[in-house]
């Protein structure tokens, strides 16, 4: 997709010339639906182009690494889309599957679309070529489980530290951290997952009386998750 802006002065105005809608933005194959659709809607008035490309993903030390895997099967793995017409990609595991615990990846719908001339942009006007990057999850062949626990972690003087380990066989995605202490409570806005088998930890400032937490809440879209706490 490309977004276009147009700015002059203080008059400020965005207009996106060449759109494309996607549906869903996230992918679960299980054992009972091991084929999803990916839909991508070509709303412009201009042909684009796209080219499909999947990256393992993992969690290693708190942090995300990508790798490209040949494990995902993606038709077409590459495309031409007419102005106004629907695309409609296919995504299923290349291999039979008897994982234990849930895999994770990344399906990159790269935008190869041709630079827009020079001559053919107005002035005052940026154009971006984006990409979409859609998570992929292949869910255990047996009963998902989903734990977590959590402890503390170093951190800087007058900061508390807390690492949230996902002890389950499935992710785990929240948009909160609650922290609770002996008369207080610190609530951490994030939007993060962490995949089965991984951890990550955040800083705090830690409340004037110095007290450590006693419970960690995570809010989830299907409610709130308490780990336990791990001595």
């Amino acid at each position: 997709m490309f977004l276009k802006i147009g700015g002059f002065g203080l008059l400020f105005s965005t207009s996106v010339s060449y759109a494309m809608s996607i549906s869903p933005v996230l992918v679960d194959l299980t054992p009972q639906k091991k084929v999803v659709s990916i839909t991508l809607v070509n709303t412009s008035d201009q042909k684009l182009r796209y080219q499909a490309n999947s990256l393992s993903w993992v969690q290693v030390d708190g942090k995300n690494h990508y790798q490209e895997s040949k494990e995902l099967l993606v038709v077409p793995p590459m495309v031409e889309i007419a102005p106004g017409a629907t695309q409609i990609f296919r995504v299923t595991p290349r291999y039979p599957q008897s994982n234990k615990v849930e895999k994770s990846y990344r399906l990159i719908l790269e935008n190869l679309t041709a630079e827009i001339p020079s001559s053919s942009i107005k002035a005052n006007e940026i154009i971006f070529r984006i990409s979409h990057d859609i998570p992929v999850f292949i869910a255990p062949v047996h009963q998902t489980n989903i734990s977590s626990r959590w402890l503390q972690c170093k951190a800087p003087t007058g900061q508390g530290c807390i690492r949230i380990e996902n002890t389950g066989n499935q992710r785990i995605h929240f948009s909160d951290v609650h922290i609770q202490g002996k008369d207080w409570r610190q609530d951490l806005k994030v939007n993060d997952t962490i995949l089965a088998g991984a951890w990550k930890q955040w800083t705090y400032d830690l409340p004037s009386n110095g007290s450590t937490p006693i419970k960690i809440q995570l809010k989830t879209a299907n409610g709130m998750i308490e780990p336990v706490q791990y001595p």
